[in-house]
């Protein structure tokens, strides 16, 4: 059993608010859960043992993506703090704040803030809960897309979508399931259309649940119960009839929607060759976009070659695939798919510079770097023993030892 200090006090409360960017004390960049995570990060440093490959490449990313911010005559020295700390700091070393702690016991407490973030979408489509704190939320045909503890509706369903092959760390097969539904409530709740983006992560997890029939039925009939429940009180019921013409109306016009956003994405493409060397700056894509289209990229991928240069965008994107590949050696796949799984679903948002947005990163990050660690001292034991001498004999450890520490 770990010991809970300060630090992992520390550590576990930012990881529950980094994701409720609703709840932050100003309008930039800097919410509750990043105080929490400076101050973790701090107490944790002298815990850094190296520097990952997929580190070095953010790191390099960062000069050319100031550079551009700098070059931005519609920039300003805040945008400018912000990508500094997003890029600089919450990228590269968010994930030593959670050095030491247990993968099941950091991934449950994000799935819990997840989940509660989650229901309070639904409240919000009930009509029980009101706007909270600095968010958006607004009204589509008749029914509120939530955005739970979220910035926004769209935020929220991103921040669920990846969610789903961390359930594989949880203990216990109840728990799994209730934030399964939690998280599906709350993705529904947000009537977003990109919640087709969170199948592959959802099937992922499905196909390599241990009691996947078990969860598939509970989950169906938990949902379906909770609508029968609901449909029989009266004031609910007129809630989801409009909740349900709102989410058909979307439907219907889903192709509009589609082309909508293929001629947003042609059009920024126009704007590469712009950027060989250094980007448009974030204020100077935005500003240069919304002019021509009435909105920016709505493609994280398109957007940081445009912010930050076609060099910064691919240092970036290679630092993430090297973090995939660093998880996928440290044989923990919940945490590569997690990368995976993220990477589809910001395919349809901008970049902010709001650190939940990176929130699998670090996650990811931190998984690996345990179990690495834990693999790296199980070794260190092993040639111990080898080397002590017991009845003229040499013992050896046997068997693989090193295991995922999905615990």
């Amino acid at each position: 059993m770990q010991g809970l200090t300060l630090q992992k006090l520390l550590a576990f409360a930012a990881i529950m608010l980094m994701p409720w960017a609703a709840l932050r004390p100003l309008e930039t960049s800097f919410s509750f859960g990043d105080i929490l995570l400076v101050a973790a990060v701090a107490l944790n440093v002298g815990q850094i043992k190296r520097l990952y490959g997929w580190q070095v490449l953010m790191l390099c990313s960062l000069p050319l993506i100031l550079i551009s911010l700098i070059m931005d005559p519609e920039g300003s020295i805040i945008e400018f703090v912000q990508s500094l700390y997003i890029f600089g700091f919450v990228l590269p070393f968010g994930w030593v704040a959670f050095i030491g702690i247990r993968p099941r016991h950091l991934v449950t407490a994000l799935l819990l803030a997840q989940s509660l973030s989650a229901m309070c979408a639904v409240a919000q489509i009930l009509g029980f809960v009101d706007q909270i704190g600095r968010q958006s939320i607004w009204m589509v045909y008749g029914a509120t897309r939530s955005a739970g503890l979220g910035l926004s509706c769209s935020a929220l369903c991103m921040s669920l979508s990846s969610m789903f092959p961390l359930l594989l760390y949880v203990k216990g097969h109840r728990l799994r399931l209730a934030i399964f539904v939690a998280l599906i409530l709350g993705m529904v709740a947000t009537l977003a259309k990109s919640i087709v983006l969170a199948v592959p992560g959802i099937a992922w997890y499905l196909i390599r649940e241990p009691k996947r029939r078990g969860v598939i039925t509970m989950g169906c009939l938990t949902v379906g119960l909770l609508m029968a429940v609901v449909l029989a009180l009266s004031p609910l019921r007129n809630k989801v009839i409009d909740v349900s013409s709102s989410f058909l109306e979307r439907v219907e016009r889903v192709n509009n929607s589609v082309y909508e956003r293929s001629s947003t994405i042609e059009y920024a493409l126009s704007y590469i060759p712009r950027t060989y060397l250094f980007g448009m700056g974030y204020a100077g894509t935005s500003d240069e976009l919304t002019a021509h289209l009435g909105n920016t990229v709505h493609v994280f991928h398109i957007g940081v070659i445009l912010i930050g240069g076609i060099p910064a965008g691919l240092l970036h994107h290679c630092g993430a695939i090297a973090l995939v590949l660093l998880a996928l050696r440290a044989n923990h796949k919940p945490a590569a798919a997690l990368m995976i799984a993220h990477f589809l679903a910001v395919c349809t948002t901008t970049v902010l510079m709001l650190s939940f947005q990176y929130v699998p990163y670090v996650i990811c990050a931190a998984i690996a770097d345990y179990q690495l660690r834990l693999n790296a001292q199980t070794e260190q034991q092993q040639r111990t023993v080898q080397r002590r001498p017991v009845g003229g004999r040499r013992l050896s450890l046997g068997g693989d030892s090193a295991l995922p520490a999905m615990q």
